[in-house]
């Protein structure tokens, strides 16, 4: 994530919930870290997708190790002092993720910092989750008085910038250059 360091974790909770799954897909084929951002963070597929019917059984188990590697999740390196220095000029802080409200609310029991997130946007608040630009837009629509030149996105995933970029002109991607999709996005 931009804000937590949590992509590994969602890696690992998939991986342990693979082992006692009947699926296919990964019988033969191991779900390195590559291979999971390929389908988490794409734009034309997702676990879904390759899950089929076993998708809804994964995903529970997944979202149960998820909820055990909470714990473990830290702040991304530099983001508590970024985050202060935009709280301290008054800036307005929107967060768009594709997060559930309860996974959302664990995450900001465990950093009191992100109460100070003025405008959330999780999945529950959305039709269609990234890369549809939906959630993006809502938070456009609620501070439409905004000078939109001033407005800075930042994003993770090919997914993500995907979907802000279509509505958000200035816009970052944090991750690094070995990220699965990096030179589609640079």
């Amino acid at each position: 994530g931009v804000i937590i360091d949590s992509e590994k974790h969602h890696w690992n909770a998939y991986q342990e919930a693979l082992k006692t799954s009947s699926c296919e897909y990964f019988k033969n084929n191991k779900l390195t870290f590559e291979k999971y951002c390929e389908i988490n963070h794409s734009t034309n597929k997702s676990f879904k997708s390759v899950f089929k019917e076993d998708y809804d059984e994964i995903y529970k188990k997944k979202k149960i190790y998820y909820d055990l590697y909470i714990n473990k999740i830290n702040l991304i390196a530099g983001f508590e002092s970024f985050f202060n220095a935009l709280v301290v000029k008054s800036k307005i802080i929107c967060l768009v993720t594709d997060s559930s409200t309860e996974t959302l609310n664990k995450i900001r029991q465990k950093f009191p910092i992100l109460e100070k997130i003025h405008y959330i946007i999780t999945r529950e608040d959305v039709i269609e989750r990234k890369p549809s630009n939906e959630g993006y837009l809502k938070v456009l629509k609620k501070y439409k008085n905004i000078d939109y030149s001033e407005i800075i996105g930042f994003e993770d995933s090919y997914k993500g910038i995907t979907a802000m970029s279509s509505v958000i002109y200035n816009t970052i991607l944090v991750n690094n250059k070995q990220y699965f999709y990096y030179n589609q996005i640079k």
